[in-house]
């Protein structure tokens, strides 16, 4: 997708593919502008820096949104790995409650 700017003398096109990429992957359809009157040049100038902080600010957006991602699913791990262990170790502690009362039993009926 290209914005077309039409100066007095030259065409200038400048490209938003980063932005618009963006747009379409979130499911948001950028609306065509079709042709605009050219801002002047400072104007021109601003609003291409606006365009760098707002790509550049995107681009650190999905790098913070794949660490979460990644961090989530490492904590959904350990939750689990928790979650086995206390299992496993109720499972032992009432082994051990059973055995050891069963011992007991035992040592009890020998010394009679």
């Amino acid at each position: 997708m290209y914005i077309e700017y039409h100066w007095p003398v030259p065409t200038c096109v400048y490209p938003v593919g980063f932005l618009s990429n963006e747009l379409q992957r979130v499911g948001l359809q950028p609306t065509p502008v079709g042709f605009v009157d050219a801002p002047d040049p400072q104007d021109m100038i601003d609003l291409e820096s606006q365009f760098e902080e707002l790509e550049n600010e995107v681009k650190e957006i999905n790098t913070n949104t794949e660490t979460l991602k990644r961090n989530m699913l490492d904590l959904v791990e350990l939750r689990h790995i928790i979650d086995k262990a206390h299992g496993f170790f109720a499972a032992v502690s009432s082994f051990l409650l059973a055995f050891n009362g069963a011992a007991l039993g035992l040592m009890s009926m020998c010394t009679r």
